[in-house]
């Protein structure tokens, strides 16, 4: 171990001047030096660098917003990289392990993780990191996209994916579980670093492997775009619905995956299981928000909007209200609003099966019935346009949401506005049109 005030417990490198950086690690490491977490993730967005980016931006965290980690367990990091998981993993759970094969990167994450208490880091092949940590044992163990490239982690092996997680296998606790989060694809074998060619993994080559090494595989879970970056997680569950961004272009890119031990009592059936979420967290701290359809153990469903930060509390808190103030305005409209109840996890809404407004217009347009479509979209026109009974007039507090803009005369508004009521947020439901999304509702007139 390297004893240094600057950087989290760091094992298996050598002392800074003995590590060969690249240009990109050196960058890193004077930016993890000059900045926490959050001026990190300013500095990648300032520099406009998506190599600094996929390394640094908070939203890297995205793809682990389903998983349960909770604040007992003891996790497991194979595959750590610079840090773009481990700091996420480290404010949720009571210790974390991260493994990471350069060591460049393992003293970047080392130095990143400096003023958390709960994280070592350890550089160089997770087979001679495991010798390390001896006897000690995980509620959690993660792979992030390791699977290409194993032999780094295992050294040679006549199957390295097989001897990896078979090793990792034995270090679960009771009720322990594996993470995977892997790229899939197709089409000739690919070269991780310098290494032989490895053929790419598919979706069932996955389940095979875990077969093989004695897990089986949950749900599975599809990030939109990509898995570093992802704003929207799908699942075998909930697919991407024909009107949604990611329809027909999510089950061929990346996965995520929970396995267990074979026998083992699938946490999933015994508890509350996020199985869509959609992660607004490039906003202005204050409106952060995760909205997730969630499945309890019955089969039934129910949706949650939770603030992604303390800062937007306050934004998901004014629900309920929002929800009363657009019931009262629209109780004659062939609109009603979903109803809006506080949880311990966040605002609960009901879940409510049906096509949204947008898909059953989109249904229409496919069959060729122009008339039914252009009926719909006038009926919907004309309820909104309803809803403005007084001309608009500029207040203080639209000014200081939308700035000094400059609008044309004559126009109305109401007393309240729900500037997001548009077609994906209707759902159509029991021969009425529910609104399913109000976060965007403003007390004070809107042209």
């Amino acid at each position: 171990m390297i004893p240094d005030p600057q950087h989290a417990p760091l094992f298996g490198c050598g002392a800074p001047g003995q590590i060969s950086f690249s240009r990109t690690e050196r960058r890193l490491l004077r930016i993890v030096r000059a900045h926490d977490d959050q001026g990190c993730d300013r500095e990648a967005l300032r520099r406009h660098d998506r190599e600094l980016a996929l390394h640094l931006c908070r939203e890297r965290r995205n793809c682990l917003h389903w998983l349960a980690i909770h604040s007992t367990d003891a996790v497991l990091e194979v595959g750590a990289g610079a840090g773009a998981l481990t700091g996420g993993l480290a404010d949720r759970a009571a210790s974390v392990t991260a493994v990471e094969a350069s060591q460049a990167l393992a003293f970047v994450n080392a130095v990143r993780q400096r003023n958390r208490p709960n994280v070592e880091i350890h550089g160089g092949p997770c087979d001679a990191a495991l010798v390390r940590l001896g006897g000690r044992a995980f509620d959690l163990v993660i792979l992030a996209d390791v699977l290409h490239g194993t032999a780094r982690h295992t050294g040679p092996a006549a199957d390295p994916a097989v001897k990896l997680l078979s090793r990792l296998r034995g270090l679960l606790k009771p009720g322990g579980r594996i993470v995977l989060i892997q790229t899939l694809g197709s089409g000739p074998a690919r070269r991780p670093g310098n290494g032989a060619p490895e053929p790419w993994i598919s979706r069932d080559g996955l389940r095979q492997l875990a077969q093989q090494t004695g897990l089986d595989t949950g749900l599975f879970y599809y990030p939109f775009p990509d898995w570093r970056f992802a704003s929207r997680l799908y699942s075998d569950a909930r697919p991407p619905r024909q009107d949604e961004p990611g329809h027909g272009r999510v089950s061929g890119g990346a996965v995520l995956v929970e396995l267990q031990p074979q026998g083992q009592a699938s946490t999933a059936a015994e508890s509350d299981q996020i199985v869509f979420s959609q992660i607004a967290t490039r906003r202005r701290p204050a409106y952060r928000i995760c909205t997730d359809i969630v499945r309890q153990p019955d089969g039934r469903q129910y949706v949650v909007k939770r603030a992604a930060g303390p800062e937007a509390r306050a934004h998901v808190a004014r629900l309920p209200d929002h929800g009363r103030q657009l019931a009262t305005i629209l109780a004659s409209t062939p609109l009603r609003v979903n109803r809006c109840t506080p949880s311990a996890a966040g605002m609960r809404f009901d879940f409510l099966e049906g096509p949204s407004l947008a898909g059953e217009c989109l249904a229409r347009l496919r069959t060729g019935d122009e008339a039914a479509f252009l009926g719909q979209m006038q009926r919907f026109v004309d309820t909104v346009r309803a809803l403005a009974v007084q001309p608009f007039r500029a207040t203080p507090e639209f000014r200081q949401i939308f700035g000094a803009v400059r609008l044309p005369e004559g126009l109305m508004s109401a007393d309240v506005s729900n500037i997001d009521l548009v077609l994906p947020n209707i759902i159509v439901h029991g021969g009425a049109w529910h609104v399913i999304d109000y976060e965007w509702t403003f007390d004070f007139p809107i042209p």
